[in-house]
């Protein structure tokens, strides 16, 4: 997501809400982020929360370089993007499969 500021400086913000309780479990804002930043992050809350199965996010750059991909490949996390042209901007992280709305397995168990 980004903006700016009231002096015109843009900013960005990288939100991670679990899609089921719609928890925040992050909100990172800068100048600029990277997919080093995003990669951060994600690895943070893997350690903290669990590696889930699907990462569902927007097609933002940090989001769609090949770093990111392999990463998530690696660490056997499936990519899930939103429909370009949708008003949903955040990354979601999906942690408890049992809680998924629909009948898919999101998250591993442990």
């Amino acid at each position: 997501m980004a903006d700016r500021t009231s002096d015109g400086r843009a900013f960005r913000m990288l939100t991670i809400i679990d899609e089921y309780t719609r928890e925040c479990l992050s909100i990172d804002v800068a100048r600029r982020l990277s997919s080093e930043d995003v990669l951060e992050r994600l690895s943070d809350l893997f350690i903290r929360r669990g590696v889930p199965r699907y990462l569902r996010s927007d097609n933002g750059p940090e989001f769609t370089e090949n770093r990111v991909h392999e990463w998530l490949e690696r660490v056997e996390v499936q990519a899930l993007f939103i429909e370009p042209g949708l008003f949903v901007l955040f990354a979601y992280f999906s942690e408890n499969q049992q809680r998924c709305t629909n009948n898919s397995n999101h998250s591993r168990t442990q």
